[in-house]
């Protein structure tokens, strides 16, 4: 018997080779993965939130003057004698001052309720990374910092009409026993809606879209534009720029908030006990007030650096992928 002879095996045994892995394609650079910041829903809050502001701020003018005189001030004189009159009403000055804030944070409120990422969140109503110490160490030396911003802007500018004219306000309210509730509600009111406004909404979104320090400073001068006095605009910058950073390094707005607080608290409680001839908005506070804030800022700025030291930011979120940076709405 005769065997077949076998035929070697060769390459073209096999009709269907098994697959050999593919490598994945190059990805782009994450960088071009990054949509453009979507600016626009921005600059509709902010008119929107000045808009209401004017708007708001006559309309509680127009009751405060039906509170005090049951009418409506149709010349100058008569609107001069009921602003003397709204000054002397503890209710009538409240309502001047609550509505107008309230009207100043509803657009970006509304806002952030229409965006699809939770409210909290969105406006960095979170514990963030900061220990709560680090809180009260950022309120601490937030006055000293204010104090030395109206102490730097006073070697070249004078104290405008329009300040002079604020200090003279808080100090006829604040006698007669309503410096504390004066003092809290002129905290308390720009506290909330200011920081919700500025830091909350404004910074938030424009450290998410644009390098964080370029948001800091966009959203600080917004927020100093809002106090529409030049020569206040000039002296809160540096503050504004101070709670930017402060919001943005402790990933919460609660120590922007509490440095807010502590700082206009403290400024109303100053002007309103100094003497009159010296207690102008860029005045030095009495010598124990300024011992009292320097010691304190002192102290608090090395609890701040310490904090940002040891609890250090995340990656920006502008560096994440595309997919992961929602763009809905008014977001």
């Amino acid at each position: 018997m005769t065997s077949v002879p076998q035929s070697e095996p060769h390459s073209h045994s096999h009709p269907h080779p098994h697959p050999q892995p593919v490598s994945p394609p190059a990805t782009e650079p994450q960088a071009q993965l990054v949509p453009r910041p979507r600016l626009w829903p921005l600059l509709v809050v902010v008119l929107a939130s000045a808009v209401s502001f004017l708007i708001v701020s006559g309309i509680s003018l127009f009751i405060a003057q039906l509170l005090v005189t049951g009418q409506v001030a149709t010349t100058r004189e008569a609107a001069l004698q009921a602003a003397e009159m709204i000054k002397q009403s503890r209710l009538a000055f409240s309502i001047t001052v609550i509505l107008p804030q309230i009207a100043l944070v509803m657009p970006a409120v509304i806002a952030a309720l229409l965006s699809p990422d939770r409210f909290a969140p969105r406006m960095g109503l979170v514990a963030g990374r900061w220990p709560m110490w680090a809180w009260f160490a950022a309120a601490a030396a937030t006055p000293l910092v204010g104090m030395a911003s109206g102490v730097f802007v006073s070697l070249f500018l004078e104290e405008s009409t329009a300040l002079k004219q604020t200090s003279e306000l808080l100090r006829t309210m604040g006698s007669d026993g309503f410096l504390i509730p004066l003092a809290l509600l002129i905290g308390g009111m720009p506290a909330i809606c200011e920081e919700l406004l500025f830091r909350g909404y404004l910074q938030n979104r424009l450290t998410r879209r644009l390098p964080p320090i370029t948001g800091i400073v966009i959203a600080s001068a917004v927020f100093a534009i809002f106090h529409m006095d030049p020569v206040h605009i000039v002296a809160v910058f540096p503050i504004g720029l101070w709670m930017g950073w402060l919001s943005f390094r402790s990933g919460s707005l609660y120590p922007a908030m509490i440095a807010h607080l502590v700082n206009n608290v403290l400024a109303v409680t100053v002007v309103v006990l100094n003497p009159q001839e010296s207690a102008g908005a860029f005045a030095l506070p009495a010598m124990f007030a300024s011992l009292f804030m320097l010691g304190a800022g002192v102290l608090g700025l090395a609890g701040v650096a310490a904090a940002a030291y040891f609890f250090p930011p995340p990656v920006p979120a502008r560096l994440l992928r595309a997919e992961a940076v929602s763009d809905a709405g008014l977001a």
